[in-house]
């Protein structure tokens, strides 16, 4: 008898080993099944990993609502030349300079608080909207010049009367270049917006144009050139605009072909940073997307918010977008003068006037200049550029 319940008692012990075991797979392939079901499978969706917010970088506490001063914050902290100008500043550094540099200190350990910037700028109502685009100029303006030259870009402007073909020039500098949206239903391509802020242009009738020779207002065509590229080149979409039936500011939401590289004169420009304004002028909100070229990736700047934006411009060539506001770009590289091989774009530059005059379009976009002219002309610029 003690031999059967002995049997009796490993059978037990067996069957409820069984089960035990039954009951701890079942389990784990529930939880296998609930990750899956949540993250998916490694061949159809992301790693779990992936989902996780990784940043190397930190986000901004606002006094109020002052996200658009947030952006432009965060993109100049993001730009190293600039950072390392503003802590560089002694003596000759502005009340602004010296908020900026605790500030940047302080944001490369932890989350910046951006109260006293607030206060020195004069914002009092921080739960009002405004423009960032407004704020930064003011801000640039603020600032050491030598700090913050590095946005700033000459243009000479010339005016010539159509009767007596007098040739009025005018030199002056920029922060930011503002770029019409004239179609708000169709896709805006920046590249041709930034070739029409320099095309000539005839203004005639209620825009006629003082001429000192002529002694009164006269027909005239109206050109702008860029003399001095900046080393980072802002671009403004223009999306808000008067609307006369509504009687206010209305926001053009058209979509915008936005190229990661920009192609200007003799200068190659990169994408670098990316200010977007979602919502309307006065109830709205924007984000920074910004590059770091130390991590090599994109980084999403919202706020106290900062994430890794794994993969974002991955194998683009253009980033399509209906909330883009500000694009920064920061100059590569400056191309030899004589150059050893010819491209389609030299060959464009390099036309004839002849050529030039069969070809209106060509002429308008490529004003020819000898090269002892471009120099003299170079050399105005940076003298007017100092002045200013």
């Amino acid at each position: 008898m003690k031999g059967v319940f002995e049997r009796r008692e490993l059978a037990l012990r067996w069957n409820t080993s069984e089960r035990v075991e039954a009951c701890v797979v079942d389990r784990c392939s529930l939880i296998i099944s609930l990750i899956h079901n949540q993250f998916g499978s490694d061949q159809s969706r992301t790693h779990p990993l992936d989902k996780i917010n990784i940043s190397d970088f930190y986000g901004l506490i606002s006094p109020g609502l002052t996200c658009y001063l947030n952006c432009i914050l965060q993109v100049l902290f993001m730009t190293e030349e600039f950072r390392a100008r503003i802590k560089r500043c002694n003596d000759d550094a502005t009340a602004l300079d010296k908020r900026m540099k605790c500030l940047f200190t302080a944001l490369e350990k932890n989350q910046a608080r951006t109260h006293d910037i607030a206060r020195i700028l004069g914002i009092a109502d921080v739960y009002e909207q405004r423009d960032a685009a407004e704020y930064f100029e003011k801000m640039l303006c603020l600032m050491n010049p030598h700090a913050s030259k590095i946005f700033k870009g000459g243009l000479e402007h010339t005016t010539t009367c159509c009767t007596c073909k007098s040739r009025n020039n005018a030199l002056g500098f920029f922060w930011i270049l503002p770029l019409s949206i004239k179609d708000p239903y169709g896709t805006y391509i920046v590249e041709k917006g930034f070739e029409d802020y320099f095309r000539k242009e005839k203004v005639s009738g209620e825009n006629k144009i003082y001429c000192g020779t002529c002694d009164e207002k006269q027909d005239a065509i109206v050109m702008c050139e860029m003399t001095q590229p900046p080393e980072i080149l802002t671009l403004l979409l223009k999306r808000f605009h008067y609307n006369s039936y509504l009687q206010g500011n209305v926001k053009v939401d058209c979509e915008a072909q936005v190229p990661l590289v920009l192609h200007i004169k003799d200068c190659t420009y990169d994408l670098y940073a990316l200010v977007k304004h979602y919502g309307q002028l006065t109830g709205g909100h924007y984000v920074a997307l910004i590059y770091s070229s130390q991590t090599k990736e994109w980084y999403s700047f919202n706020d106290e918010t900062v994430r890794l934006e794994r993969k974002y411009m991955l194998k683009k060539t253009y980033l399509r977008s209906r909330s883009s506001y500000l694009l920064m770009y920061k100059k590569r590289s400056r191309n030899p003068e004589n150059r050893n091989t010819r491209d389609d774009d030299a060959e464009v530059e390099e036309k004839s006037d002849e050529e030039a005059e069969k070809d209106p379009h060509t002429a308008l976009q490529t004003p020819k200049h000898s090269t002892r002219e471009n120099r003299e002309r170079s050399r105005q610029s940076e003298v007017a550029m100092e002045m200013i």
